[in-house]
């Protein structure tokens, strides 16, 4: 009879070895995967947390800039003098308010009495009814040093900004500047034409500005407290799930072949 050959022992440990290093080498890729699958997605929402929070200082540091310039104009004494007397100063006070410009713009500007009447305004049209306005009335009051708000006219979205003008330490009227959204670059100092983000600005349920690229793809949503409106965020992602993509298969493809050195070197 011819023997039955039996299978080593040594050579049969090798291999329980070698496949053991396998899945071992295996699972920790496979954990790796799932890690760094996290740690990109946690970048990608701080990121996008970021973004929010630049997107509020932004504008944030828009009104404040053309604030501090209205209210400057509004201690000027011919404003002043305007509120308490509007028929004496009507012609030098028209040249005036033309003259004014805030960061090197002229914008619709107009000034107003203790009950929100307009004495005079820069521009015929839009025609803006402020006296029943309850942010102007807030000013007005002296329950506010400012009010930022958005307006709607005509199919044309502004940026509000209204400041008071004092007599004798008594708020006597208020200056109003109306900024068109759609012509300012707001967020010029992001760098959104040319980058991969854009935005929109949606105010009692329509979109009242665009900024940055029109990109096809689910908006992130956040508020925009200081003028109760909403931001529509949206960015290509698709750079990230790229790089997402290449890096975990380099790690399965790191962890398969340092798998396979392993069992080479075992079996050997």
């Amino acid at each position: 009879m011819m023997k039955k050959r039996s299978f080593p022992v040594m050579q049969g440990v090798l291999l329980f070895n070698a496949l053991a290093a396998i899945l071992f080498m295996l699972g920790i890729g496979i954990v790796m995967y799932s890690q760094l699958g996290k740690v990109i997605y946690q970048y990608q929402e701080d990121l996008l947390e970021r973004q929010a929070l630049n997107v509020q200082k932004t504008v944030e540091g828009f009104f404040e800039r053309h604030e501090i310039i209205l209210a400057d104009y509004a201690e000027f004494p011919l404003i002043q003098q305007a509120v308490m007397h509007p028929e004496q100063s009507e012609a030098t006070l028209a040249d005036f308010m033309g003259s004014i410009s805030l960061l090197g713009q002229k914008y619709q500007l107009t000034l107003l009495d203790y009950t929100g009447t307009a004495i005079h305004s820069t521009q015929a049209e839009p025609s803006f009814r402020y006296a029943d306005d309850k942010q102007i009335k807030r000013v007005l009051d002296g329950k506010a040093e400012h009010e930022y708000g958005i307006s709607l006219k005509n199919g044309e979205s502004y940026w509000r900004i209204c400041t008071p003008v004092y007599y004798a330490n008594h708020v006597e009227g208020a200056l109003v500047a109306e900024i068109p959204i759609r012509r300012v670059d707001t967020f010029y100092s992001m760098g959104l034409s040319k980058s991969s983000w854009g935005l929109e600005i949606e105010y009692l349920g329509q979109t009242v500005a665009r900024f940055g690229k029109e990109l096809d793809v689910r908006p992130d949503i956040f508020p925009l407290d200081i003028v109760n409106a909403t931001v529509l965020f949206r960015w290509d992602k698709s750079r990230f799930d790229v790089t997402r993509r290449k890096l975990l298969t380099r790690v399965v493809l790191s962890a398969v072949g340092l798998s396979l050195l392993l069992a080479l070197f075992l079996a050997g």
